[in-house]
Formats: C-alpha cells, structure tokens, sequence
C-alpha cells in the first residue's frame, strides 16, 4: 500500500509571484504531474512544458492516458499534482486553447489562482505488491555485490530485502543501486543507505537507502514506475 510520511501543515499560496516561482521550478524540474478530475478515480499524466509569467499562461503536454485528454478537452479544468525535491504542490488550471495541431497536443491554461504547498520531511513510499518481484542489485564499496528485492519505492528513495548472507552489520553510506524494471529497463545510480535491519524470519535484511544526484532521465524513470504502482492500487481498491 502506499504511505506517507509525516509532513509539515499544507500552505495555500495566492501571491501571483510565489506561483510563478513555483511553476516555473516544476517546469524546471521536467517531472511527471498526476492528474484527476472531480468524481473520476482515474489517474492521468502530463508534463508542464512552459510557463509565461507575461501572459500568466502555462503550457502542459498531452495528457496520458488518452481518456484524460479527452475529459480535459470536455471539463475544460484539471486538478494537478506535482511532487519534487521533498515539495508536494496541488493546484486547478483552467483550459484556454488546446493546440490539437501538435502531435503530442499542447493544453495552454491560466495560471492557478492558488496553489497548496506542502513540504514534506520525506516522499510518498509506494509498496510494491507481493505478486511483482522486482530484482535489486546494491554494490557496497567495502562489502561486494548482492541481489535483492524490491520492497517500497518513492521518488527519492528505496527500500529492498537482501539474502542475510550478506556480511552486512551497518548502514553503509558508498552504495550503488540498480533496479530492473518489470518492462526490461533499470534504474540505476548512487544510493545513501539509512536503514537496516534483520528480519530472522524471513531470513533477509530489510535495507532502506535514499538515491543520491539520480540523472534526470533516471529521476523521470523513477517518478513513473511510482506513479504506474499507484495506479494499479487505485485500480485494486475499486
């Protein structure tokens, strides 16, 4: 199941400046925005491409699957979620011109009248099901290679069972990571490990580590395997 950490008091933002700053930081960011509609329990996916602080427009790719973008052309407003650098922000755009010229289309929206910000001690941790075993390998620079399983994700981090076997008796801080995806891509980069710990009865270590200076493609990679595990609980939970 997907959890949450403990997170500061939500603050609702309405200075024309702070929204411009903080678009322009997701824009910056190229990360992947979560999407719903009012009564709808689907999950859609977009980019925010552009920002124009002139004209208070922003500019969003086309949304993901097709279903949303069909909805938003209709609704004519989308409620966005943007998660990146340990900030959540929640915000409602309003559709000003779609441009179904351009292949993928382009949304052209106002700028939010207010944007609810979030910043949160640590991300939101996916659980990944018991029914997907997702292999880890974790290179320790003083200890050797060893292979695993992946146990939870977020965007900025992990945590995986490893064979006991490993002589493993403290969190160590030189740590690589790679994980092969269910689609036959790896994530793959430096990781800072917090946490261990022995579980007798399953005969594993519980390892939990946060990803250090990923690339941006890598950091992309990472956002959307989150959000494909949180649409597929979303699903479950129907």
């Amino acid at each position: 199941m997907a959890q949450a950490e403990p997170k500061t008091s939500a603050e609702r933002i309405t200075q024309i400046d702070r929204i411009i700053s903080i678009a322009q930081r997701i824009r910056d960011a190229r990360c992947v925005l979560l999407v719903h509609f009012d009564n709808d329990k689907s999950i859609f996916t977009s980019t925010l491409l552009e920002v124009d602080p002139a004209k208070q427009l922003m500019m969003f790719d086309e949304l993901n699957p097709q279903a949303g973008h069909e909805k938003f052309l209709q609704t004519k407003y989308m409620h966005v979620t943007a998660r990146l650098d340990g900030i959540s922000a929640r915000f409602r755009v309003t559709l000003k011109k779609a441009q179904l010229e351009n292949d993928p289309a382009v949304y052209v929206t106002l700028l939010p009248d207010k944007i609810i910000y979030e910043q949160r001690r640590a991300s939101f941790r996916v659980r990944v099901p018991l029914s997907m075993e997702i292999p880890v390998t974790l290179h320790l620079r003083s200890e050797g290679t060893y292979t695993g399983t992946l146990m939870d994700i977020s965007s900025n981090g992990v945590g995986a069972y490893i064979d006991k076997s490993a002589p493993l008796d403290k969190p160590e801080k030189d740590v690589s990571c790679r994980i092969t995806l269910p689609d036959g891509t790896f994530i793959a980069g430096e990781m800072e490990m917090r946490f261990l710990k022995l579980d007798e009865k399953l005969g594993q270590w519980q390892v939990g580590g946060q990803f250090v200076n990923l690339t941006g493609p890598q950091n992309q990679a990472v956002n959307r395997f989150v959000m494909s595990l949180q649409r597929a609980i979303i699903k479950q939970g129907r």
